[in-house]
């Protein structure tokens, strides 16, 4: 989180001289702060976009503290579900590899939900 508050004096230099695209811009930003805090940017970044799409075609709001809170909120179970461990219980992952010549591979899968009795 030290990373996350951090981050508005490195990004300062950068709001004062723009650069000319928004790609230009988030490999400057990228240079100037962690990976962590230039994730966080990118996730708070994504939220505004949501936020923007909400208001504009569903009509629903948040405050600006909901969507920095949601945001948060998403890295940090994206941080912790990526460094979890995961017990294998003792069954080897086979590499994936192409079908024989003139076979064709199709994978599939599917979901059941009790409570709605709706399947996809």
């Amino acid at each position: 989180m030290r990373d996350v508050i951090g981050l508005a004096p490195y990004l300062r230099p950068v709001l004062h001289t723009p650069p000319s695209s928004l790609l230009d811009w988030l490999a400057l930003c990228y240079t100037l702060v962690t990976l962590r805090a230039f994730a966080f940017l990118l996730m708070l970044l994504c939220g505004v976009w949501k936020e923007r799409n909400q208001r504009l075609w569903v009509g629903k709001e948040r405050t600006v503290q909901q969507v920095f809170c949601h945001t948060t909120s998403i890295l940090h179970s994206y941080v912790v579900a990526r460094h979890s461990v995961t017990p294998r219980l003792g069954r080897q992952v086979k590499p994936w590899s192409p079908p024989p010549a003139g076979w064709l591979k199709v994978n599939i899968d599917g979901a059941f939900d009790q409570g709605t009795r709706r399947a996809g």
